[in-house]
């Protein structure tokens, strides 16, 4: 588990920096909590809850159920944005 919760670490600052480099699109402050911010928060509750297994399973599965369902939620809510995003017409509204 904390394999996967480094990943995601690693791999979600990755991608931000990445994002900071586009020239095509700019994103807004919603974007960047939803697409960067919530999932690198949510990939650090996994792993801190999967290195904290040692310690205290019970408290430290509840952490590791926590960051997983908030990425669900997560996934939930961008799928939806990128849904309504494409119905109105994308970037240029046709």
């Amino acid at each position: 588990m904390a394999g996967f919760g480094l990943y995601g670490v690693i791999y979600v600052t990755r991608i931000i920096f990445r994002t900071r480099n586009l020239h095509e699109y700019t994103a807004d402050a919603e974007d960047w909590v939803w697409y960067g911010v919530m999932p690198l928060l949510a990939y650090a509750i996994t792993l801190g809850g999967a290195a904290a297994l040692a310690a205290g399973a019970v408290k430290a599965l509840f952490a590791v159920a926590g960051g997983v369902l908030l990425l669900l939620f997560i996934g939930i809510r961008n799928a939806w944005d990128v849904v309504t995003y494409i119905a109105v017409g994308g970037p240029d509204g046709t």
